[in-house]
């Protein structure tokens, strides 16, 4: 049976922007027909982007590498996770699936969270709410990327113009049904987690005003363990006995265990979010 893998935005600006890496020879396999590739149109827009705002590229560049792509890589529609109901901005309740984009060849299970917040939640608690769902501990910058804007908390060096996040509501930034967008955090690990709006609803009686999680799946990764291609190494080292790094690794992770998932114990936590 053939490999089949799916390529990340960070994957292709490295292999394309910052050649002769890990990336590179990623894709150069993939050309090779080593293993069937598959991207997305969403994937595309999210890479050309970036490439344009951050490393400068101009538009007939990006245009000339997405048709490039796509010529080597199978694209698929994105299938919805999720749902919303009514939209009535005063009285709603999101039902958010979010999901660690596991977007690196071999990268499962998946991990994913699913929570019902307000739609009066301003992106800068959805921050918290999402440290918290995930098991992070808010040690590096984030940011939203909602319709190709950028929202986090603005700082006069940032290099991409951002809007601040205390001020948007997600009424106001997924104002529909089946919306996604992307919450980046650790930008040297590049967490990119795809946050999609499932249902908007009147009411449910689960919710009673905090964030409540309903449903999810293993554990977050650990800060600082490399994004999902050094995660998943990591995971790898803990199980060969053999690999040079296992021991080390062994007590790096303590007693972590990839496939937790506490609800109760989120829950929890999120009850004290402010």
């Amino acid at each position: 049976m053939k490999i089949t893998a799916v390529f990340d935005t960070n994957i292709y600006i490295s292999a394309f922007a910052v050649p002769g890496g890990r990336a590179e020879e990623a894709y150069l396999q993939a050309l090779k027909k080593k293993f069937i590739l598959y991207s997305s149109i969403a994937i595309l827009a999210e890479t050309a982007q970036k490439l344009e705002k951050k490393f400068g590229w101009s538009e007939e560049k990006t245009v000339e590498l997405i048709k490039f792509i796509s010529r080597t890589a199978a694209i698929v529609k994105t299938k919805p996770h999720i749902k919303v109901l009514r939209d009535d901005p005063d009285n709603r309740i999101l039902e958010c699936a979010l999901k660690t984009k596991a977007a690196y060849i071999g990268s499962k299970p998946e991990i994913w969270r699913r929570v019902l917040v307000s739609g009066n939640t301003t992106l800068a608690r959805l921050h918290k709410i999402i440290q918290e769902l995930m098991g992070w501990e808010d040690d590096h910058l984030h940011e939203f990327v909602i319709a190709g804007t950028h929202y986090t908390k603005p700082h006069p060096d940032d290099l991409v113009p951002s809007e601040d996040e205390k001020g948007v509501h997600l009424f106001e930034a997924a104002p529909r049904e089946g919306q996604m967008f992307l919450y980046i955090y650790d930008f040297g690990d590049n967490w990119e987690h795809v946050v999609l709006v499932e249902k908007i609803l009147d009411d449910d009686p689960r919710f009673a005003g905090k964030p409540v999680c309903i449903g999810g799946a293993n554990a977050g990764p650990p800060e600082d363990s490399g994004g999902i291609p050094g995660y998943y190494e990591m995971l790898e080292a803990v199980k060969d006995k053999r690999h040079p790094e296992h021991e080390e690794i062994k007590e790096w992770l303590g007693d972590f265990d990839p496939r937790a998932f506490d609800m109760g114990w989120i829950n929890r936590v999120l009850s004290r979010i402010r």
